[in-house]
């Protein structure tokens, strides 16, 4: 059996190696993976089975100008989401050590038309927990958020924990994606609901919490979208 290379991963790896950001040592190697996750998602994979398809393809390739500023502008645009997500969170408030709260971890999902199954390039989308908009847990994370064409439908949220009362036992919490269309062609509500324990919070466990906790929705697709 043939062993398949997608030579894009080298062109990639390289690109991202040259830039000033990864000489100056800013971005750490799992920020460049995540980088280049990012781009080789979004581009036509080259196969090849033998070193001669890599030669052929890597100095093709390297000569063409506008393949790499392609590239190049992927792996902008995937820097620049890489350093905006890993800044250092800005908590909304302080949490009292003795008490408990109920933590949610980050929503995120997509919005597809029901009518070509593509993502939706413009739309707003609330998140509400037990019927009333979530307050966000870091300043830079908006309730509710807007879908721009370059999102790919795509929408996340960090909602602030909420305190628990007594008895503290584990609830169910109801969770709303609300989707309002720019073009006042959809009004739709995906409800799903969310169960969690009580547990005590500490600023340090929140930042290190920021990387880890999440939870992925599945594709809300909108029937009513227009084309």
């Amino acid at each position: 059996m043939l062993e398949l290379k997608n030579i894009v991963e080298d062109i990639v790896q390289e690109l991202i190696s040259s830039l000033d950001e990864s000489k100056g040592g800013a971005i750490s190697l799992s920020q460049k993976r995540e980088i280049a996750a990012y781009v080789l998602n979004r581009v036509k994979p080259m196969y090849i089975t033998s070193n001669k398809g890599f030669t052929n393809l890597i100095v093709k390739y390297r000569s063409d100008p506008q393949f790499l500023a392609d590239l190049m502008t992927q792996i902008s645009a995937g820097l620049k989401l890489v350093l905006k997500s890993h800044e250092t969170p800005i908590v909304k408030k302080k949490f009292d050590p003795d008490k408990l709260y109920y933590l949610f971890p980050k929503f995120y999902g997509r919005v597809i038309s029901a009518n070509d199954f593509m993502p939706v390039e413009s739309a707003k989308i609330t998140l509400l927990i037990n019927s009333k908009a979530a307050k966000s847990l870091f300043e830079l994370w908006k309730n509710p958020t807007e879908i721009l064409p370059k999102d790919g439908g795509t929408f996340c949220f960090a909602p602030l924990p909420i305190a628990a009362g007594k008895p503290c036992r584990k609830k169910s919490f109801q969770i709303t994606i609300h989707i309002e269309c720019e073009d006042g062609s959809c009004n739709y509500d995906k409800k799903f609901f969310y169960e969690t324990d009580p547990a005590s919070l500490g600023i340090q466990n929140m930042k290190s919490d920021f990387y880890n906790n999440v939870f992925p929705l599945e594709d809300v697709y909108l029937p009513f979208h227009k084309l």
